[in-house]
């Protein structure tokens, strides 16, 4: 367990930094004031990136019964029913555009190491939304944060998942190489989304909310 968390710490640190400089997610490089036109972006981004997420985990799990202890510890049901809610506050529809569809997804090494990368992106990315809730709680516009409350309960399952994801690899060392390549993918995969995003609204207007006093 430590080695490969160790390595996906270090080896993925350079995709954190790509990402939290992309837009819609630099956004959160800056709380004091949040674009609600931005947060919307991001809202979308995410809804895109868990559903091809889900997608290709579920797949895994008909192939590889021994990997379904860990695909409940994402609470896709509950991820995917704030993402919509928050999605229709933002008057943003829940189709995606045909550039965001066009983003494909990585080749990966292996079925089930791209399976535990694809976890440890999404709750990784859970860790830090408590204080996503707290910030957008304090901007001077109404923002909708089921998503991010929804992904701060995923964080409660991080132990968990790093217990259950290295069971699974019995002492295949060069598993914890194809597993961080594979976490590197599934970050490209969601920065391109982010970048595909921000076109779509760079190239026209973006139908955003009115702000909403608190």
């Amino acid at each position: 367990m430590h080695n490969l968390f160790v390595a996906l710490k270090a080896d993925t640190h350079h995709k954190h930094s790509e990402l939290e400089s992309t837009s819609p997610f630099v956004m959160f490089n800056d709380m004091t004031h949040v674009d609600t036109a931005a947060y919307a972006n991001v809202i979308s981004v995410m809804a895109q990136f868990h559903t091809a997420c889900f997608d290709y985990l579920s797949t895994a799990v008909q192939s590889t019964s021994s990997l379904a202890n860990l695909l409940t510890l994402i609470n896709e049901p509950s991820i995917n029913r704030a993402l919509n809610n928050d999605l229709a506050a933002l008057s943003v529809s829940t189709l995606a555009s045909e550039d965001i569809k066009s983003v494909t997804l990585p080749e990966f090494d292996s079925q089930q190491c791209a399976f535990i990368a694809g976890i440890y992106v999404w709750l990784g990315s859970s860790m830090g939304a408590n204080i996503i809730v707290r910030r957008i709680s304090q901007q001077r516009v109404a923002l909708p944060v089921d998503y991010y409350t929804s992904m701060s309960q995923c964080a409660r399952n991080w132990t968990v998942f790093k217990q259950q994801a290295s069971s699974l690899l019995t002492h295949d060392h060069s598993a914890i190489t194809r597993i961080v390549d594979d976490a590197n993918r599934w970050f490209d995969y969601l920065i391109r989304l982010g970048k595909a995003q921000a076109s779509v609204h760079c190239n026209g207007p973006f139908s955003a909310p009115k702000p909403v006093a608190l």
